[in-house]
């Protein structure tokens, strides 16, 4: 999914011009992220870090 680019991008920005008022559509940006292949792993770190330190489990 991260090399999918504009496949995924385009249509998002079809559906914020058409659907959002035009306030919201002048302040937003969609935007690829730079993290690629690693946004899943960045965003699974902070669960772990989160219930490893949780104190249920302490």
């Amino acid at each position: 999914m991260a090399e999918a680019g504009s496949l995924i991008t385009d249509p998002i920005k079809q559906k914020l011009s058409k659907y959002t008022m035009l306030r919201l559509k002048q302040d937003s940006r969609i935007v690829e992220s730079k993290l690629k292949e690693k946004a899943g792993l960045m965003g699974t770190l902070p669960l772990v870090v989160n219930n490893t330190y949780s104190p249920l489990y302490i």
